[in-house]
């Protein structure tokens, strides 16, 4: 029997946070595609123009993402490169991995395997790049 959720489930949310470093960390939670991005590209947008920021972008828990959704995250990129900011990746499941490294999208990043890792990187370095498979 399968049980109907009591509230409608949002097909995407964005949930920031800030460490203790003051780093801002933005876990996204569902599908990211052409009708749900607004929702990250809002905040995006606001954090794109602080100067000095670092954003960590989870995406453990991102259940799809559609060429708008990866169009968004280069224009995410852009946005900070302008400010000298710095927009990292973290928690990539092995199915958006794989995605973004075929479109070449990985090499512009800074990816790491856990958000805890992206937030502790030093604000000047890159990190190590994710091996090809």
């Amino acid at each position: 029997m399968v049980k109907k959720p009591k509230a409608p489930v949002a097909p995407l949310s964005v949930m920031p946070w800030t460490s203790a470093d003051g780093v801002t960390v933005l876990t996204v939670i569902g599908d990211l595609d052409f009708y749900t991005a607004l929702l990250l590209r809002t905040p995006l947008l606001q954090l794109a123009s602080t100067p000095s920021t670092v954003v960590v972008l989870d995406l453990a828990g991102l259940s799809f993402i559609d060429s708008t959704g990866v169009g968004l995250l280069i224009f995410g990129f852009k946005r900070a490169r302008k400010k000298d900011n710095r927009l990292r990746l973290a928690a990539l499941s092995p199915w958006t991995s794989d995605l973004l490294h075929h479109m070449g999208v990985l090499k512009i990043f800074d990816v790491f395997e856990t958000v805890e890792q992206a937030i502790a990187h030093p604000s000047g370095t890159q990190s190590p790049r994710p091996t090809d498979s």
